[in-house]
């Protein structure tokens, strides 16, 4: 019950909806799966140290995720006094796995280039492809957002998680080559709901 009052009151109206859909299926699936079912008040340090334990092996960013969405909604349920102290608080993340990540191969650049350029959503693609846009800059890339300087294409990326995250990046002559020749300054041009 108090994970149902604590998304409401402290997470749903504050994250953006793919964000929120994320941490709803974290809860549900490796916090209230292990510990849902007990009291609220009977929830032990060994219980929340066993939610993480579970999860050995997997990510360790979804690790480190769980234990500080675990540790976030305790805490707020002793600031509302339904508890006198955090069970999550000083509990061990287990060793996860990081994922390592590689180049495209010249052939698999050339098949994936070839691909976009017959793909619907080849543009949305190719932005993060050509600029390092993640998905959801990608999306929201409108008119406004593509400048000339000094003769050159920048795309503004208004990216949100950090100060660093909006930033301007040259776009390749792949990516240019596939604008449409009319932007709308306030609409997204790579729509994906078509």
């Amino acid at each position: 019950a108090w994970s149902e009052q604590f998304r409401k009151a402290y997470k749903q109206n504050k994250m953006k909806d793919y964000v929120f859909k994320n941490y709803e299926y974290q809860l549900e699936h490796y916090i209230l799966e292990e510990i849902g079912d007990i009291k609220l008040k009977n929830v032990k340090p060994l219980n929340c140290q066993n939610v993480l334990n579970a999860l050995e092996g997997k990510s360790a960013s979804l690790i480190h995720k769980v234990r500080i969405q675990m540790n976030e909604m305790f805490e707020k349920a002793v600031e509302n006094k339904l508890i006198n102290d955090n069970p999550a608080k000083g509990i061990t993340e287990p060793k996860g796995t990081k994922n390592t990540r590689r180049a495209l191969t010249a052939r698999e650049e050339a098949a994936f280039l070839a691909a976009a350029k017959k793909h619907n959503h080849g543009l949305l693609f190719m932005f993060m492809w050509g600029c390092g846009c993640r998905p959801s800059e990608a999306e929201n890339i409108c008119g406004r957002d593509i400048h000339t300087i000094d003769g050159r294409l920048y795309l503004h990326i208004r990216g949100t998680k950090t100060k660093a995250a909006d930033r301007f990046v040259p776009i390749p002559e792949e990516v240019a080559e596939m604008l449409p020749e009319q932007l709308d300054p306030f609409l997204p041009i790579c729509r994906t709901s078509e």
